[in-house]
């Protein structure tokens, strides 16, 4: 069970800040990213599939087939 259920579900840059500057500490985004960066901290991504035991639950779809074309970025 959570500490605090109230509070982010995951650490972010924003959220240690904001958790920091509450804390009296005057802290720029940036210099928590140089501290973690530091300490070794590896930034880690959640990861975007998920299983439930819900019967209701929708798995996400696969990806579409390689016959669709990619939109591409128009050149600058």
């Amino acid at each position: 069970q959570a500490a605090d259920e109230a509070g982010a579900p995951t650490w972010t840059l924003d959220t240690l800040t904001a958790t920091t500057r509450a804390g009296g500490i005057d802290v720029h985004r940036s210099q928590v990213r140089r501290i973690l960066r530091a300490e070794g901290v590896r930034r880690r991504r959640t990861p975007s599939w998920t299983t439930s035991k819900d019967p209701d639950f929708a798995p996400k779809e696969r990806r579409s087939s390689g016959s669709v074309p990619t939109r591409r970025r128009a050149p600058r």
